[in-house]
């Protein structure tokens, strides 16, 4: 991965490389066509990793979607164009399985990408993943780029920011307050929705497996495993030895947050790695846990 360019570098997956040269937009301004040609052109890449996008969280999400959509897809389109204008060899992108379709309780799989409407609270972030894949067939099939999309399930682990990533983080850093102010731990909800969550080295490790491969088609990064909201709030109640009480509140909106269960399939990647070990979810809280409160200050 010598010659390896991370943008998102400083993101919850982009950080978490051993390898390769990590770019954030303190770097480059990828909304920026000119800037992101004189970025890739300076550094000569020979395979980009495109894991950045417009952070916000889920409920400015719902109040900034078109500015949200626009701005993801302006750093997509700028990337591809400029990856092929320097001659980069390979690239990957790195989306979320928001993109498909809104199917509680069922399995997917890279088959099932646009069978069906995303789930209408998350369709700007959905739609913008999609895209990924698309211009990532279509540079495949005028310029033979060798470009992939990569879905992940529900990442997690350290270097996380608790507005942006995820339900493991926001409870993490939620039951910590809780316990410096003497507090019970108030989660929306009742924990029984299910998702399968995957640690962030484990999506690394894998990455970088992937990369060895000629994969120009998209395909799933899962654990395979499903857990639901309780389990992962057990986890940490008992790591971080919080001795209050869990109050889970009514969600108000639940009608419109009602994606109860979300499985993926990832025997598509269990074809290439069959004895790969996945972290269980106990260890990967525990060693993300340890992350936080070694950076407290940070969330302060």
């Amino acid at each position: 991965m010598s010659n390896t360019l991370i943008l998102g570098g400083s993101g919850l997956v982009g950080s978490n490389f051993s390898h390769g040269t990590k770019l954030s937009s303190k770097d480059v301004n990828l909304l920026n066509y000119e800037d992101t040609l004189r970025c890739f052109d300076y550094y000569k890449p020979e395979t980009i990793i495109h894991s950045a996008s417009k952070k916000v969280s889920s409920q400015l999400l719902q109040l900034q979607k078109a500015d949200y959509f626009h701005e993801n897809m302006s750093i997509n389109l700028n990337v591809f164009r400029a990856a092929n204008e320097v001659g980069v060899n390979k690239l990957i992108s790195l989306a979320s399985i928001n993109a498909f379709p809104y199917k509680t309780g069922e399995f997917f799989n890279e088959d099932d990408l646009f069978i069906g409407e995303p789930h209408i609270t998350n369709y700007a972030d959905a739609y913008n993943h999609r895209m990924k894949h698309i211009l990532s067939k279509a540079y495949n099939d005028q310029y033979d780029m060798k470009s992939s999309t990569i879905f992940l399930s529900n990442t997690y682990g350290p270097s996380f920011n608790h507005v942006c990533n995820g339900v493991v983080s926001i409870v993490i850093d939620k039951c910590y307050k809780a316990m410096e102010k003497g507090e019970d731990l108030i989660l929306k909800g009742d924990g029984s929705d299910v998702r399968d969550f995957i640690y962030v080295k484990d999506v690394v490790k894998l990455i970088e497996m992937l990369m060895g491969i000629r994969l120009t088609d998209s395909i799933i990064i899962s654990s395979g495993i499903q857990s639901s909201i309780k389990e992962v709030v057990d986890i940490v109640v008992d790591k971080m030895n919080f001795k209050g009480e869990v109050i889970w509140e009514k969600w108000e909106n639940k009608e419109l947050d009602n994606i109860s269960k979300k499985y993926c399939d990832n025997t598509k990647l269990k074809t290439f790695f069959p004895k790969f070990e996945f972290t269980s979810l106990t260890d990967g809280i525990d060693t993300t846990i340890n992350w936080y409160l070694d950076n407290i200050e940070k969330f302060k």
